[in-house]
Protein backbone atom coordinates (compact mmCIF):
# COMPACT_ATOMS: atom_id res chain seq x y z
CA UNK A 1 0.00 0.00 0.00
CA UNK A 2 1.34 3.17 -0.86
CA UNK A 3 1.84 6.12 1.89
CA UNK A 4 0.12 9.24 2.29
CA UNK A 5 3.43 11.05 1.83
CA UNK A 6 4.27 9.48 -1.87
CA UNK A 7 0.91 10.11 -2.73
CA UNK A 8 0.97 14.10 -2.05
CA UNK A 9 4.44 13.47 -3.99
CA UNK A 10 2.66 12.25 -6.81
CA UNK A 11 -0.21 14.47 -6.83
CA UNK A 12 2.69 17.38 -7.43
CA UNK A 13 4.51 15.52 -9.87
CA UNK A 14 1.95 14.09 -12.04
CA UNK A 15 -1.14 16.20 -11.26
CA UNK A 16 -4.64 14.84 -10.47
CA UNK A 17 -5.70 12.94 -13.67
CA UNK A 18 -4.51 9.04 -13.01
CA UNK A 19 -3.63 8.79 -16.96
CA UNK A 20 -0.74 10.72 -16.15
CA UNK A 21 0.58 8.86 -13.08
CA UNK A 22 3.39 6.48 -13.60
CA UNK A 23 1.58 3.14 -14.27
CA UNK A 24 3.32 1.23 -11.41
CA UNK A 25 1.89 3.91 -8.49
CA UNK A 26 -1.49 3.08 -10.31
CA UNK A 27 -2.81 0.32 -8.41
CA UNK A 28 -1.48 1.69 -4.95
CA UNK A 29 -2.79 5.22 -5.50
CA UNK A 30 -6.48 3.26 -6.41
CA UNK A 31 -5.79 1.10 -2.93
CA UNK A 32 -4.87 4.27 -1.10
CA UNK A 33 -7.68 6.52 -2.52
CA UNK A 34 -10.38 3.75 -1.57
CA UNK A 35 -9.15 3.74 1.88
CA UNK A 36 -7.85 7.51 2.72
CA UNK A 37 -10.18 10.48 2.62
CA UNK A 38 -7.27 12.66 3.03
CA UNK A 39 -5.82 11.12 -0.11
CA UNK A 40 -9.17 12.04 -1.73
CA UNK A 41 -9.37 15.43 -0.45
CA UNK A 42 -5.77 15.65 -2.11
CA UNK A 43 -6.99 14.31 -5.49
CA UNK A 44 -9.56 16.71 -5.54
CA UNK A 45 -7.01 19.56 -4.57
CA UNK A 46 -4.94 18.52 -7.64
CA UNK A 47 -7.54 18.22 -9.96
CA UNK A 48 -9.02 21.84 -9.53
CA UNK A 49 -5.28 22.96 -9.93
CA UNK A 50 -5.32 21.11 -13.28
CA UNK A 51 -8.59 22.55 -14.00
CA UNK A 52 -7.27 26.11 -13.40
CA UNK A 53 -4.83 25.64 -15.48
CA UNK A 54 -5.59 24.17 -18.37
CA UNK A 55 -8.15 27.06 -18.14
CA UNK A 56 -5.12 29.83 -18.27
CA UNK A 57 -4.70 31.10 -21.54
CA UNK A 58 -1.32 29.68 -22.96
CA UNK A 59 1.20 32.21 -23.55
CA UNK A 60 3.13 31.94 -26.28
CA UNK A 61 6.74 33.27 -26.50
CA UNK A 62 7.02 36.77 -28.62
CA UNK A 63 8.83 35.64 -31.89
CA UNK A 64 11.19 38.28 -33.27
CA UNK A 65 12.72 37.43 -36.52
CA UNK A 66 16.46 38.36 -37.30
CA UNK A 67 15.53 41.31 -39.65
CA UNK A 68 13.65 43.41 -36.89
CA UNK A 69 16.34 42.45 -34.09
CA UNK A 70 18.89 44.17 -36.43
CA UNK A 71 16.69 47.06 -36.98
CA UNK A 72 16.20 47.35 -33.55
CA UNK A 73 19.57 47.26 -32.61
CA UNK A 74 21.13 49.59 -34.88
CA UNK A 75 18.01 52.21 -35.35
CA UNK A 76 19.37 53.13 -31.77
CA UNK A 77 22.33 55.26 -30.67
CA UNK A 78 25.03 53.12 -29.55
CA UNK A 79 26.78 54.74 -26.19
CA UNK A 80 30.62 53.50 -26.24
CA UNK A 81 32.04 52.94 -22.81
CA UNK A 82 33.77 55.62 -21.51
CA UNK A 83 37.27 55.05 -19.70
CA UNK A 84 38.45 58.38 -18.53
CA UNK A 85 39.07 58.74 -14.92
CA UNK A 86 36.99 61.15 -12.89
CA UNK A 87 38.34 64.34 -11.02
CA UNK A 88 41.42 66.17 -11.91
CA UNK A 89 43.67 63.03 -13.19
CA UNK A 90 44.37 63.16 -16.90
CA UNK A 91 42.01 61.03 -19.33
CA UNK A 92 43.59 58.00 -19.91
CA UNK A 93 42.85 55.08 -22.38
CA UNK A 94 42.12 51.43 -22.06
CA UNK A 95 45.44 50.57 -24.11
CA UNK A 96 47.46 53.00 -22.04
CA UNK A 97 48.88 50.18 -20.14
CA UNK A 98 49.50 47.99 -22.82
CA UNK A 99 51.58 50.89 -24.87
CA UNK A 100 53.28 51.00 -21.86
CA UNK A 101 54.16 47.32 -21.06
CA UNK A 102 55.03 46.88 -24.86
CA UNK A 103 57.55 49.59 -24.88
CA UNK A 104 59.14 48.51 -21.78
CA UNK A 105 59.33 44.63 -23.14
CA UNK A 106 61.09 46.20 -26.70
CA UNK A 107 63.44 48.39 -24.47
CA UNK A 108 64.46 45.29 -22.20
CA UNK A 109 64.93 43.47 -25.24
CA UNK A 110 66.29 45.81 -26.80
CA UNK A 111 69.25 46.47 -24.09
CA UNK A 112 69.88 42.10 -23.90
CA UNK A 113 70.44 42.39 -27.96
CA UNK A 114 72.76 45.28 -27.68
CA UNK A 115 74.54 43.84 -24.62
CA UNK A 116 75.11 40.80 -26.45
CA UNK A 117 76.37 42.10 -29.24
CA UNK A 118 79.10 43.92 -27.57
CA UNK A 119 80.02 41.22 -25.34
CA UNK A 120 80.51 38.78 -28.79
CA UNK A 121 82.23 41.54 -30.48
CA UNK A 122 84.65 42.00 -28.29
CA UNK A 123 85.70 38.01 -27.73
CA UNK A 124 86.10 37.98 -31.69
CA UNK A 125 88.80 41.07 -31.26
CA UNK A 126 90.13 39.81 -28.23
CA UNK A 127 90.74 35.73 -30.04
CA UNK A 128 92.12 37.36 -33.09
CA UNK A 129 94.36 39.95 -31.58
CA UNK A 130 93.15 43.59 -32.25
CA UNK A 131 91.26 44.98 -34.97
CA UNK A 132 93.54 47.34 -36.08
CA UNK A 133 95.34 43.95 -36.91
CA UNK A 134 92.68 43.15 -39.30
CA UNK A 135 92.50 46.09 -40.82
CA UNK A 136 96.20 45.92 -41.54
CA UNK A 137 95.29 42.98 -44.05
CA UNK A 138 92.90 45.39 -46.42
CA UNK A 139 94.43 45.95 -49.51
CA UNK A 140 93.57 48.77 -51.56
Amino acid sequence: MMLLQRFRELMDAYGGDPRRWPPAERPPAAALLAASAEARALLAEAAALDRLLDEAPPSAPATLDAERLIARATAAAQERPSFRTVGAMRPAGRGLWLRAASLAAATIIGFVVGWTQLADTSDATAASGSSLDYAGDLSW
